[in-house]
């Protein structure tokens, strides 16, 4: 039934992106000096879960990166340390290079070795309104060479909670903002993914139509019941996608994507949420801070953890309730 199974992956990056043109020109444009070694405003990329943030974001960089012949971009989460974002930069640039015992200093000064005008490098921060790091931009930003890409929800969600001497390094900056897909458009996303990957005839028309009308616009709920549909098809050895199959994906996509969402987020992030279900009831914002510093050895700021909370609101986890000090949390059914 399926001849290519990265079409059904969240992170594939298809050879064109569709509806998508002006955002493509406007962000290629954004990236176009990183590429020639000159210093070029931050990036962001924003716009609601699902509208190919992330997607557009790869697709511009790999499509700059066939013009030089070094490595040219890391993609990291924002939720990641400035040891562990800088490791992974060396290991794009070098992928042999040891960086486990390295300190961040020494990150710092291998990358720096290795990126310059003639080399430059594009670093693209994925949930970057989750940052630990408030610094880690700034070191980023001045480096010769790098240019920034972030990628989250809102620009002030970004920008908001920075110091105004890192917001300053940041600014002037290029944004892109993406809305959510048309049913018409997400039809003609799944149709060109089914059209790569499938045995012409395992998907009808009319079931495209159905999964893109029941993911309101969002391109990864799209592409999860469809992945979800043929994993069902397959259970029943069915040679092509039937309507049940479809009817068993529409009933479990969500709670999939909440699973996926959860696999990809922190450590501290589950911990959050581990303290907000234990708690059985709605638990104040100061007694979660309270329960999450006695569970893990090195905190966070009061600050990031409102961070990490609005995240996990965000994904639908949890809910919030009142303002400022009397926020309280609760799971979300």
């Amino acid at each position: 039934m399926i001849t290519d199974p990265r079409v059904l992956e969240e992170d594939f990056v298809p050879s064109e992106i569709a509806h998508r043109h002006d955002e493509l020109e406007k962000l290629s444009h954004a990236v176009r000096p990183v590429l020639h070694g000159q210093r070029a405003p931050a990036s962001l990329v924003t716009g609601p879960s699902g509208a190919g943030k992330t997607c557009l974001s790869l697709f511009v960089a790999e499509r700059a990166g066939e013009q030089v012949d070094h490595p040219f971009f890391t993609r990291v989460m924002g939720w990641e340390s400035r040891r562990e974002v800088l490791q992974q930069i060396c290991r794009s640039l070098a992928p042999a290079v040891e960086t486990t015992s390295r300190s961040a200093g020494d990150l710092e000064r291998f990358i720096r070795d290795r990126v310059d005008r003639d080399h430059p490098h594009l670093v693209i921060i994925d949930e970057a309104d989750q940052v630990p790091d408030d610094i880690l931009l700034q070191v980023l930003y001045e480096m010769p060479g790098i240019g920034l890409s972030l990628v989250g929800n809102h620009r002030q969600d970004i920008l908001a909670d920075l110091p105004d001497r890192i917001q300053s390094r940041l600014t002037p900056y290029e944004e892109v903002q993406l809305s959510r897909y048309s049913t018409e458009q997400l039809v003609d996303i799944l149709d060109a993914r089914v059209n790569q990957g499938f045995v012409p005839g395992s998907v009808s028309v009319e079931q495209i139509e159905r999964v893109a009308r029941a993911a309101d616009g969002n391109a990864r709920s799209a592409i999860g019941t469809l992945a979800m549909a043929f994993s069902q098809a397959n259970l029943h050895d069915h040679a092509s996608i039937h309507d049940e199959d479809i009817d068993a994906a529409l009933r479990d996509v969500d709670g999939e994507l909440r699973e996926r969402a959860m696999d990809r987020l922190s450590g501290h992030h589950r911990v959050l949420f581990d303290i907000v279900v234990n708690a059985g009831t709605e638990v104040a914002a100061t007694d979660v801070y309270e329960r999450y510093e006695a569970r893990v050895n090195e905190p966070m700021s009061n600050r990031q953890v409102r961070r990490y909370m609005q995240k996990l609101e965000e994904y639908g986890f949890i809910e919030s309730g009142g303002e400022n000090r009397w926020r309280t949390y609760q799971v979300k059914e």
